[in-house]
């Protein structure tokens, strides 16, 4: 029993339900028994009155009266050759032999029953046709006088049958009438004494309804109850939405937080010199990230595609680009399984289709990653071809093939069910949230088309994507500069206060706006970036919104209550929540403008020209994509962090970067070693996230690892679970400092540790 069931009392069937009931169930019967009288009248009724629009009596009688003028016509020339008339005779006969037509058996069977009379009658009306049309028929010579004869002769035997079958027809459909008529007579008794009981009927249910109008004035009070109660429950339920909204909105800060320093420094790294196969492989490294971030809004934001609210921006797509980006990116994760990778296209594909090439290419990353995922070894083939099939309109089809562990029928009845991933030895093995393939049907489905499945246990799976894809011209350059957001570069020096607890972050942001000719000053927290601006003149301040001590919303709130001109400088929120209402809260917090991490240097100059500069038009195209290199896979350090994301930077930039890590400027080495000397908690958590966001920007993969399984302890995990990662932890920080020195990334003298 629920906490509103004891609003109401137990529900008791009244007794009038079953005297309600009971009358339904009587009218319904008499309803029935006068449709049955009413079809059976209006079955009499057709047959006896309709046929094709003549009574069929009357083509009875119609053919007698031809037969009679007919022979009249030939007994008048047989008597008197002189009034011979052959074309009044022909159109005589011609007309006789119509009439026969009417009353044939095939034709009145439909209305009354064929007897012996009518069909001995029409045979030898049949046979007098077929003998005098030898000479009134078409095509014979014109009949003489001896054929006159002849066919009087043929024709007078044919009188009283002709007769006795009008007469025959007449007596049948006048019985039929009298039945019609009799019945109707009988319905209409029916009809009254019905009308007399069905308003027995209706004065009885008056009663019932009365009676229930009582009783539901009864109930009314409980019902007021219950609305209140459920009120209640709404307000409830609401403030679990707020919090599930506030829940997605610290997750999306946490998972962007590891984009501000991929991302960040590959823009910083594309802004020094390059060769061409560094731009290549760092715009590779650039779309792969600002992919994986846009799978992370879409995630985030599901409920946008539940409701209906996502909009599809079809434009012209190269599809070998598109393919190309997409082996590109995949290539490095199936390498590293020793996965081979294959990427097939039809000679008939078109080469540019009208299509959301951000949706599609999320699809194909879906359908190829998790193939690869699931493939241990042999061959991920993505093949697209042209399919034009009767049962389907002609459609572009997508498949991605594997060699894979493959799923039984039951699996794949449940594939596409949200959070749902396989059976449970696979979730626990592979990992996944189990919303990829949901969304991806559903975003196929927006397109027009779908997503099929063929698979067998140990044997692989296919997945076919069919859409409804039309070719197009290619966009012209003007339409590809006007895609590329214009880069402003002509602000003027500033004075910029930037706000991050990070102290990667910090440096990426003083490197970033340092390079321009900006004055930057570092603070780690709201309270500070509150103090330096009540000191001091800026232009601008960058300001966290998620920071200790006094966060960005409330340090903007108290910069603005500073004396003008101090307190009315312009504020740009950087955050890795990009939801509508932080938006909101930040525009009420007094902020001029909204960046999401992680920030881009393009969005982070747009933002400059729109507060202190103009934008200039853009004057570049992307160009095609090539594989990039696959990444290492060394046990400690990502070998190619200081490639892909630290390249172009001032010299030494990664190491400086490793030593004030690894120096514990920020304390949160020594914050975490410390915390873990206790029970798990939040404090430890946050700790974790802090050490693991930094370690993965400077590519320390087994040091982030360990800090995730920190952060992926909950307030119920033991001691023994603390202890072993803390053991853990400390060793894998002394191991990859080791690791660093033995790789030439940071010299010996600075290799030490705070939690020591």
């Amino acid at each position: 029993m629920t906490k509103f069931d004891d609003a109401l009392p137990a529900p008791q069937p009244p007794p009038s339900r079953r005297w309600l009931a009971i009358i339904v169930a009587v009218l319904l019967g008499a309803f029935a028994t006068v449709a049955a009288v009413q079809w059976r009248q209006l079955t009499l009724l057709d047959a006896s009155v309709h046929y094709e629009g003549d009574n069929i009596v009357w083509s009875f009688f119609q053919l007698e009266a031809e037969y009679l003028k007919l022979r009249n016509t030939l007994r008048d020339i047989d008597r008197d050759p002189g009034s011979f008339d052959r074309d009044a005779l022909q159109t005589r006969y011609d007309i006789f032999v119509s009439r026969v037509e009417l009353v044939e058996p095939e034709r009145t069977v439909a209305h009354m029953e064929t007897r012996p009379i009518q069909v001995d009658t029409i045979a030898g009306l049949r046979a007098f046709v077929a003998g005098a049309d030898q000479w009134l028929g078409p095509g014979v010579p014109p009949i003489d006088l001896a054929g006159v004869h002849a066919v009087l002769e043929r024709m007078t035997p044919l009188a009283e049958p002709v007769h006795d079958m009008a007469m025959w027809a007449n007596d049948t459909m006048a019985a039929q009438i009298g039945a019609r008529n009799a019945l109707v007579r009988e319905q209409n008794r029916i009809a009254i004494a019905l009308t007399v009981f069905q308003s027995l009927l209706t004065i009885g249910f008056a009663v019932i309804v009365v009676r229930q109008l009582r009783a539901l004035e009864q109930r009314s009070g409980a019902l007021e109850r219950l609305a209140a109660r459920l009120q209640e429950a709404r307000r409830g339920a609401e403030a679990a939405s707020r919090t599930k909204s506030a829940f997605l909105a610290n997750m999306s800060h946490e998972l962007r937080t590891p984009f501000q320093g991929v991302l960040g420094m590959i823009a910083l790294a594309e802004d020094g010199p390059l060769t061409d196969t560094q731009a290549e492989q760092l715009r590779t490294a650039r779309e792969s990230a600002r992919h994986l971030l846009a799978l992370l809004n879409d995630v985030l934001d599901v409920s946008t595609l539940e409701n209906g609210q996502l909009k599809l921006a079809p434009a012209p797509t190269a599809l070998h680009e598109l393919l190309a980006d997409i082996e590109a990116l995949m290539d490095g994760p199936a390498r590293t399984k020793g996965i081979a990778l294959r990427v097939r296209r039809d000679g008939d594909v078109p080469v540019h289709v009208r299509a959301d090439a951000t949706r599609l290419k999320q699809i194909l990353f879906n359908l190829v990653g998790n193939a690869i995922k699931f493939t241990d070894s042999g061959t991920v083939l993505l093949e697209t071809f042209v399919e034009d099939d009767l049962a389907w309109p002609a459609a572009l089809c997508f498949r991605v093939t594997d060699t894979g562990i493959g799923m039984d029928p039951a699996t794949i009845g449940r594939l596409f069910q949200r959070f749902t991933q396989g059976d449970d030895s696979h979730s626990r093995r592979f990992g996944g949230t189990g919303l990829g393939l949901e969304i991806s049907r559903s975003l196929a489905r927006m397109m027009g088309g779908d997503i099929a499945v063929a698979s067998e246990p140990a044997r692989g799976s296919s997945f076919t994507l069919r859409l409804p894809l039309v070719s197009c011209e290619a966009p012209s350059a003007a339409e590809l500069a006007a895609a590329v957001p214009a880069v402003p570069d002509n602000t003027p020096s500033l004075r910029v206060l930037v706000a991050e607890d990070h102290p990667v972050n910090r440096q990426f942001l003083q490197v970033l706006l340092g390079r321009r000719g900006h004055q930057v000053t570092l603070c780690e927290n709201g309270q500070l970036a509150a103090e330096a601006a009540a000191q001091g003149d800026y232009d601008l301040v960058l300001m966290d919104l998620h920071m200790p001590v006094l966060d960005g919303f409330a340090a903007a709130q108290a910069i603005r209550a500073l004396p003008a001109l101090r307190g009315d400088v312009l504020i740009v929120a950087l955050t890795a929540d990009a939801f509508s209402d932080t938006r909101q809260r930040a525009t009420q917090a007094g902020m001029n403008d909204f960046l999401t991490k992680p920030v881009q240097p393009a969005e982070l100059q747009r933002s400059l020209a729109r507060m202190f500069g103009r934008a200039r038009p853009a004057d570049w195209v992307p160009t095609s994509a090539r594989a990039a290199r696959p990444l290492a896979a060394a046990p400690w350090l990502d070998t190619s962090a200081p490639e892909l994301m630290f390249e172009g930077l001032p010299a030494g930039t990664h190491a400086q970067l490793l030593a004030v890590f690894f120096e514990d400027d920020s304390g949160s080495i020594a914050r975490l070693s410390s915390l873990l000397n206790g029970a798990a908690g939040a404090d430890l958590r946050d700790a974790a996230h802090s050490v693991r966001g930094a370690a993965l920007s400077l590519g320390l993969r087994r040091l982030a690892a360990t800090s995730g399984d920190i952060e992926d302890l909950t307030d119920t995990s033991g001691e023994t679970a603390v202890g072993v990662l803390r053991k853990r932890f400390r060793e894998d920080l002394a191991a990859t400092q080791a690791a660093c020195v033995t790789a030439g990334w940071i010299e010996p003298s600075r290799a030490r540790t705070a939690a020591a």
